[in-house]
């Protein structure tokens, strides 16, 4: 599997150590996971932030979704394929769910 590091905001905001709060204190409505392999962004996919959401809430939920982003952007990149992040989050090739329709 090709390394990729994760990052829980669309770089290149919040590059703290810790983005889902900093995302969370500034108000943003957008946040999301980016996918990064020798500091290039290979890969990111937005969030919405309701006004309800907590903080651990919000991190389980980028945790998922990255946890689906990393096999699918891995497989496109060891076969040199071009990709769309939307067509992979809709393959419904994660492997994470019953009954899948896609990731939203």
């Amino acid at each position: 599997m090709i390394d990729l590091k994760v990052h829980y905001s669309l770089l290149p905001a919040f590059q703290s150590d810790d983005p889902i709060r900093d995302a969370i204190l500034a108000g943003v409505k957008v946040t999301g996971v980016t996918l990064t392999q020798e500091d290039r962004i290979i890969a990111q996919y937005p969030i919405f932030i309701t006004n309800d959401m907590h903080y651990d809430e919000l991190k389980l939920y980028l945790e998922h979704i990255a946890g689906i982003m990393l096999p699918l952007v891995s497989e496109k990149l060891e076969n040199n394929e071009v990709f769309e992040i939307q067509t992979l989050m809709n393959s419904k090739k994660c492997g994470n769910c019953q009954n899948c329709g896609g990731c939203h």
